[in-house]
């Protein structure tokens, strides 16, 4: 369960970083 909620937060920390990186380079 752990791991599964640990996967999760570091798919939304990916895409938050995406997005920071896509709206800079905008």
């Amino acid at each position: 369960m752990s791991g599964k909620i640990s996967l999760t937060t570091n798919l939304l920390e990916t895409k938050l970083l995406f997005l920071l990186y896509w709206w800079i380079n905008l």
